[in-house]
């Protein structure tokens, strides 16, 4: 992702990332068989929600963490008024 240009693997990591949430929220484990199975159907199926469902877990993070000058609104960190953060809370995540 830290390549030139990495908004795609942004995305990637941010549907797969909602889609193990979905699946740790909802307390069902799958086998490696049927996650294999299933997540190229369903990442393509819900990809804008799993990816706010990781964005939200962003900002879950980083409010637990105590970054409170922060807010991610999409995965890539790209131009966005509402994805804003200070050196502060970066030197947090770090």
């Amino acid at each position: 992702m830290m390549l030139p240009s990495g908004n795609d693997a942004a995305y990637l990591i941010a549907e797969l990332g909602g889609y193990l949430l979905k699946y740790q929220s909802e307390g069902s484990f799958i086998s490696i068989k049927e996650f294999n199975a299933s997540v190229n159907r369903e990442i393509a199926a819900y990809s804008e929600q799993l990816v706010n469902s990781y964005l939200k877990e962003m900002n879950r993070v980083a409010r637990k963490i105590d970054m409170a000058c922060s807010n991610f609104a999409n995965p890539h960190g790209l131009s966005n008024t509402n994805n804003y953060s200070t050196a502060q809370d970066l030197a947090k995540l770090c």
